[in-house]
C-alpha cells in the first residue's frame, strides 16, 4: 500500500509537533550527520618481505628457463598464492602456488612470450622448507566447485587452490590470497618492507620487484 505524501493541513505535520520533538529535531541538526565507520584496513602480509624475497630467490633459482623467462612481468611471472589449509583468519600460510607463463595463451607463436609449456605452468613452493614441486602432483580426484569455466581453465593449464587435495597440506580445505610482485627500475634506496631484490642465474643481474595483496 502506497502512503500519501504529507501536506501542510497534515495533522502530523510539523505544527503537531511538541516541545520535546522539537528539542530533539534541533540536537540533532547542530550535531550533524554521523560519521560512517571507517573501512576496515588490509590484513597484514601473511609473511615478512624479507622471508618472501628468500623464498622467491630460491624459486628463481631452480625454475628460470625451465618454468619462466620474464620475473615481474604479467605475461610470464608476478604472482603467487599463498594456501591456507584452515579457515581461521589467522591460520599461517602452509605453501604458495606460482603460476607462470601467464599470458603466453594469447602470445604470438615464436614471440617473447609465447613459449607454452603445458606441464611447467603450475609450482608448489612449501614455507616450511622452501622446497618446489610441480603442483599437478596435488591435483584432487574430488575438486571443489570452481569459480571460473572449466573447459577454459583446462585450455590454459592452470591449476587453482580449488583443484588441489587439502588433505596434502594439512587441512580440509585450502583457500588462497594473492600476491603480486612487479617488475620496477631499481630505485637508489631500496624499502625492503615494499620491494624485493632478486638476483637471476647466469649473469647476476637484478630485477626490483614492488610488492601488492590482493
Amino acid at each position: 500500500m502506497l502512503r500519501r505524501k504529507r501536506g501542510p493541513g497534515d495533522p502530523r505535520s510539523r505544527r503537531s509537533l511538541g516541545p520535546a520533538a522539537w528539542l530533539l529535531c534541533a540536537t540533532l541538526l547542530v550535531a550533524g550527520p554521523a560519521h560512517a565507520p571507517a573501512a576496515p584496513s588490509a590484513p597484514p602480509p601473511p609473511v615478512s618481505a624479507s622471508r618472501l624475497q628468500s623464498l622467491l630467490q630460491r624459486f628463481v633459482d631452480q625454475t628460470y628457463l625451465k618454468a619462466f623467462r620474464h620475473l615481474g612481468d604479467e605475461r610470464d611471472f608476478d604472482h603467487g598464492h599463498f594456501l591456507f589449509a584452515s579457515a581461521d583468519p589467522g591460520a599461517a600460510p602452509v605453501a604458495i602456488l606460482y603460476h607462470t607463463q601467464e599470458l603466453a595463451y594469447y602470445a604470438a607463436a615464436g614471440s617473447a612470450y609465447g613459449w607454452l609449456d603445458p606441464d611447467g605452468r603450475n609450482w608448489i613452493q612449501w614455507l616450511k622448507d622452501g622446497r618446489v614441486e610441480n603442483a599437478r602432483r596435488y591435483l584432487s580426484p574430488n575438486p571443489e566447485p570452481l569459480p571460473y569455466d572449466p573447459q577454459a581453465l583446462k585450455s590454459h593449464h592452470t591449476i587453482l587452490a580449488e583443484m588441489l587435495e587439502p588433505s596434502a597440506f594439512g587441512g580440509r580445505l585450502l583457500r588462497s590470497r594473492q600476491i603480486v610482485f612487479t617488475r620496477q627500475s631499481c630505485p637508489s634506496r631500496l624499502d625492503p618492507s615494499s620491494m624485493l631484490v632478486i638476483r637471476m642465474p647466469g649473469a647476476g643481474r637484478r630485477v626490483c620487484l614492488s610488492l601488492s595483496q590482493y
